[in-house]
């Protein structure tokens, strides 16, 4: 829980520039959906394939655009699936560390999202 509470300052600012939250205001079941999905879809399907599924929408994208950037402020989506595709390569206890940490990273995104409005007429 330690490592998922020094994530959420970074998710916070994550969510926003990701265009997730747009003043204040998160848009109803669109990307909230798609966040509290994730670790789901990681869990049923593994780390790759669920971020290849991800990067095929543009609402999905913008979550592995959050990840990349609560993992590292300078990182975005393609960097992020770059070094998934590298970690196949790698060790299995490489390979787990990197799903470790994306997984950290989806959870403080989704605890952060619930503290923003959720727009309910989707206006």
């Amino acid at each position: 829980m330690r490592a998922i509470n020094q994530l959420l300052i970074p998710a916070n600012e994550a969510l926003k520039n990701a265009h997730i939250v747009a003043n204040g205001i998160v848009e109803k079941g669109v990307i909230e959906g798609h966040i509290a999905g994730f670790g789901a879809m990681v869990i049923n399907i593994d780390l790759l394939p669920t971020v290849a599924v991800y990067m095929e929408d543009e609402n999905r994208r913008k979550v592995i655009d959050a990840i990349a950037r609560t993992l590292n402020s300078s990182d975005n989506r393609d960097k992020l699936f770059e070094k998934i595709m590298d970690a196949e390569g790698q060790t299995v206890s490489a390979k787990r560390l990197l799903k470790e940490k994306v997984m950290n990273a989806s959870v403080a995104l989704k605890m952060m999202i619930r503290t923003y409005k959720i727009n309910k007429n989707n206006e």
